[in-house]
């Protein structure tokens, strides 16, 4: 089960595209007021089924860029505060990487920093769900507000690599990551300069920060997680 957070922008989106929401949600037993609850949890294949749903019925192939584009780390809900309010970027990604299972166990993120460049990646689990190129683009709109979030808006990444096979039109993703943008990678990442990581974050709130890390080691305590897929991630 996932949050419905990054995806509470879809009842709009569908009604830009002149879509009429309702019908549509009805398909997967929900409805457009259930988005505006973050909280309001739905299956990770029901989610993926209908973000393919919708980029087919607004006729929009980058849809799930769109949703994701209309989210960022509020949607991350307590791990969202957590990180934005941490003393720099690497803290943050470090706490994404290891806490993002809280978030969504789908999917597991990593940070590697490799001389001049760092790397911060997202994997989902299975590579046959229908709506997996959706998934990718809602992940990819999020991962580049989180670094503009913590960075500024004006914070580009080198290089986005997202894992599924080049659209028809390359222009909605190079417009909105304003960075080299390929396709058919092995994982979906963010490509960003190593000297970021280590800079004090506009954002951060030591207070705050403290705060956070209690309730989230109080979540982590309630929600555990299957060795199994402790052991996948």
């Amino acid at each position: 089960m996932v949050r419905i957070a990054p995806t509470m922008s879809v009842p709009a989106l569908l009604r830009e595209h002149g879509v009429d929401p309702a019908p549509l949600l009805a398909e997967f037993d929900l409805t457009p007021a259930q988005f505006d609850e973050p909280d309001y949890t739905l299956s990770f294949h029901a989610r993926s089924l209908m973000l393919a749903r919708c980029a087919q019925a607004s006729r929009c192939p980058h849809f799930g860029l769109l949703v994701g584009q209309r989210a960022g780390l509020g949607s991350f809900g307590l791990l969202g505060y957590l990180m934005q309010s941490a003393p720099d970027l690497r803290t943050a990604l470090t706490l994404g990487v290891r806490l993002f299972g809280l978030h969504n166990p789908n999917s597991t993120s990593t940070l590697v920093v490799r001389r001049s460049l760092a790397t911060f990646s997202h994997t989902l689990f299975e590579l046959g769900i229908e709506g997996r190129a959706q998934v990718i683009d809602l992940s990819v709109g999020i991962m580049v507000n989180v670094m503009r979030t913590l960075r500024g808006p004006g914070a580009n990444p080198i290089e986005v690599r997202i894992a599924h096979a080049r659209p028809r039109s390359v222009a909605p993703f190079a417009e909105f990551v304003r960075a080299r943008v390929t396709f058919d990678a092995a994982e979906t990442q963010v490509v960003i300069p190593a000297t970021w990581l280590d800079q004090p974050l506009p954002t951060s709130d030591p207070l705050l920060h403290q705060l956070m890390q209690q309730r989230v080691a109080e979540l982590q305590s309630q929600a555990g997680e299957a060795v199994a897929t402790q052991l996948r991630r």
